[in-house]
């Protein structure tokens, strides 16, 4: 069972990783061509590898962060898309309402695949 103290720290860095390691360019870019948004992902790896390398030992580690970058390249390679035009059309309301998805998503990934590495 993984720990609500585990949990914490992983949304934690999810943000740190997602979020304050994400560039402009990179947030800008990423629905419009593949490598700001591979770089995006390659970042986010690193991080969740760095991060729970400590927590869960470097193998784990490693196939944990490995699993994430394709899942989220995966889930931000169409959310990405679909936000643009939603931002293109001033549908504010529905772009936030793709974001929250993105996150559920992101979240649901990392919980899930903790667990299986673990």
């Amino acid at each position: 069972m993984i720990s609500v103290a585990v949990i914490c720290w992983l949304l934690l860095i999810h943000f740190i990783a997602d979020f304050i390691c994400q560039t402009e360019w990179m947030a800008n870019n990423k629905s419009l061509a593949l490598p700001p948004l591979i770089l995006h992902v390659l970042v986010y790896g690193i991080v969740l590898m760095g991060a729970f390398t400590p927590v869960i030992g470097f193998v784990s580690a490693t196939l944990f962060g490995t699993v994430n970058l394709v899942l989220h390249f995966c889930t931000d390679y169409v959310t990405s898309r679909v936000m643009r035009r939603l931002k293109e059309k001033e549908n504010i309301r529905g772009f936030f309402q793709v974001l929250g998805i993105d996150q559920l998503i992101h979240g649901w990934c990392l919980v899930y695949t903790l667990w299986l590495f673990t």
